[in-house]
């Protein structure tokens, strides 16, 4: 047992650390192993009053017959237990994959630079030297949490967020009532060639495939654009609509110049894949990439279904085209997609043009406008 804690007192009944009301609704759970009953009695009701749900546990032993129960969120650990030690308890607890990524904070009197080094070398998450304040306890709780939270909701290939995440960026944006742009983004053909060339060439598309997306955002966004992963060949990005058209250009003729290059390498002798899904024999280019872009005008009562959907109705738009292609559509104010449609073809000749159209509601198409090249990033930098 380590010496006490000078801490400071918890708040009312009721109130949470973050001056929010305590809800066990959705509540986390954590673990406290401590064989200080005065201290264990503590630390539980100051983080009941935090919203979390608490368990308690005086020894290794019983702390891991709780953890056998019962799924926990995180664990504060004392380092100085009786008979196996918090050392010895991080090492068993790490061997459990249910229990390898649950975050550990050690509590300790010990200050000691070894102890310190073996409890993180075991897997502690973090170290904290008594006496510490509870607030400051409470937050690094907190913050470790929302951490283990996003990396675990990001897809294990390409390390992107999901589709929590995704929808979350979304709202965030609607909320604040900007003008963003949804870029829904996939690849036809995908199965076909990962069934020809197995799931290693299919995973080297897919994480080439989210390097091409990422480095076209950056050209065009700056530094911290919003990416995501939905899962197979999905992805979804967001970005300001006036960049978008530019953008999509971009990814396009970035993946169609790399997949020419890639099928080259990996057998110049085919000359189709078959399509297990249809049947049909599939000539090149074997993957296109297609893009739906739904323009949202920032204050409006859109949501986030509403926005995904116009972005997946643009999408299949952009698949008319046997080439990569892309596809916006304007979300009106009153959250339905609008008819104004710009769509992006592979012209016979191999260069690049873009043809807009625009629909009316009915769908009435209005003269195209002449192709023009797509802009790159030198000549962007260039412009007036």
């Amino acid at each position: 047992m380590d010496a006490g804690p000078e801490l400071r007192a918890p708040s009312p009944d009721g109130v949470r650390l973050d001056g929010r009301p305590a809800s066990a609704r959705h509540a986390p759970t954590i673990l406290v192993v401590e064989d200080a009953p005065d201290f264990q009695d503590l630390l539980q009701a100051v983080f009941r009053q935090a919203g979390f749900r608490t368990r308690a546990a005086g020894t290794s032993r019983e702390a891991l017959r709780v953890l056998a129960r019962v799924p926990v969120d995180v664990i504060l650990l004392d380092i100085g237990l009786p008979g196996r030690n918090g050392v010895e308890f991080l090492r068993v607890l790490r061997r459990d994959l249910k229990n390898v990524q649950v975050p550990v904070v050690v509590l300790s009197g010990c200050d000691e630079a070894g102890t310190k080094r073996r409890a993180l070398e075991e897997g502690a998450d973090d170290y904290l030297v008594k006496p510490f304040d509870l607030g400051e306890l409470v937050t690094r709780i907190r913050r470790r949490m929302e951490r283990n939270r996003a990396l675990a909701g990001l897809n294990p290939l390409t390390e992107l967020p999901g589709s929590p995440a995704i929808y979350a960026e979304i709202q965030r944006r609607i909320d604040a009532a900007e003008s963003f742009a949804l870029g829904y983004a996939d690849l036809r053909n995908f199965k076909a060639v990962n069934d020809h060339f197995g799931p290693y060439c299919g995973d080297e598309v897919i994480r080439h495939t989210a390097r091409i997306l990422q480095c076209c955002l950056e050209d065009w966004e700056g530094l911290g654009p919003f990416l995501g992963h939905i899962g197979g060949d999905d992805f979804m990005f967001v970005g300001r609509p006036e960049n978008a058209p530019r953008m999509a250009d971009s990814m396009i003729s970035t993946f169609d110049l790399w997949v020419s290059d890639h099928v080259r390498r990996l057998d110049g002798a085919v000359a189709s894949l078959l399509d297990t899904r249809s049947g049909r024999l599939l000539s090149r280019p074997y993957l296109t990439l297609h893009i739906g872009i739904a323009a949202h005008p920032g204050p409006s009562p859109s949501t986030v279904q509403e926005v995904v959907e116009s972005a997946a109705r643009a999408k299949e738009r952009a698949k008319a085209d046997p080439g990569s292609a892309w596809c916006l559509s304007r979300v009106g104010l009153d959250g339905v997609g609008t008819g104004s449609v710009s769509h992006r073809p592979l012209q016979r000749n191999g260069t690049r043009g873009v043809r807009h159209r625009v629909l009316s509601a009915r769908g009435t198409k209005a003269p195209a406008s002449p192709a023009r090249p797509s802009i790159s990033g030198a000549e962007r930098n260039n412009e007036p």
